[in-house]
C-alpha cells in the first residue's frame, strides 16, 4: 500500500509543476472530444450496418433462388452426343423445321460447318435451339452484315469444347 501511495504522490507532485499545470485540462478536453465524436459516429455506424445487412439479405435471397434453380434443373438429362452423318442430318433437319436458309457441310466426325445468309435474330434463335436439343457447341463463328441480312459462317461441334 505504501508503494501505491508513493507513486500517487509522485504523480501529484509532477502535475503541480508549472510545465504540467494545463495537462489535466487538455486531457479532459481530449476525453470530452472523444466522447462527443463517438456519440455522433455511433448512430451513423448503426444505420450503415443496417443498410449493409439489408443488402446482404437481398444477395442471400438471390443466391438461394439460383441454388433452387440449379436443384430444379439437375434431374434433366443432357441429350446424347451425336457424330458423323447423324450430326449432319440432325442439323439439316433442325434447319428444315423453320430455321434460316443455311447450307450444312460435314467437316469431320465431330464438326459441322454452317454457311449462308439470313436474319440475325432467326439465326441466333436457331443456334440456341440447336445447342439445347442437339448438345452443339460453337467452335468458330463469323457474321458480317450484307444489306438487310447477315452472312454467317460457323463451325459447330457435337461436344462442348
Amino acid at each position: 500500500m505504501n508503494r501505491i501511495k508513493s507513486i500517487l504522490s509522485l504523480v501529484r507532485r509532477q502535475l503541480e509543476l508549472p510545465r504540467y499545470r494545463h495537462l489535466v485540462k487538455l486531457l479532459a478536453v481530449a476525453a470530452l472530444a472523444g466522447v462527443t465524436a463517438l456519440l455522433f459516429w455511433l448512430p451513423d455506424a448503426q444505420s450503415r450496418l443496417d443498410r449493409r445487412a439489408t443488402e446482404v439479405a437481398g444477395d442471400l435471397r438471390e443466391i438461394q433462388e439460383v441454388l433452387a434453380e440449379i436443384e430444379r434443373l439437375k434431374p434433366r438429362a443432357l441429350p446424347s452426343r451425336i457424330a458423323g452423318a447423324t450430326l449432319q442430318e440432325a442439323v439439316t433437319a433442325s434447319l428444315a423445321s423453320g430455321g434460316p436458309s443455311l447450307s450444312i457441310s460435314l467437316v469431320d466426325a465431330d464438326h459441322v460447318r454452317v454457311q449462308g445468309k439470313g436474319g440475325f435474330n432467326a439465326a441466333m434463335r436457331w443456334l440456341g435451339d440447336a445447342q439445347q436439343s442437339h448438345r452443339l457447341g460453337v467452335t468458330s463463328m463469323t457474321a458480317s452484315r450484307q444489306g438487310g441480312a447477315i452472312a454467317i459462317d460457323m463451325t459447330l461441334s457435337s461436344g462442348r469444347e
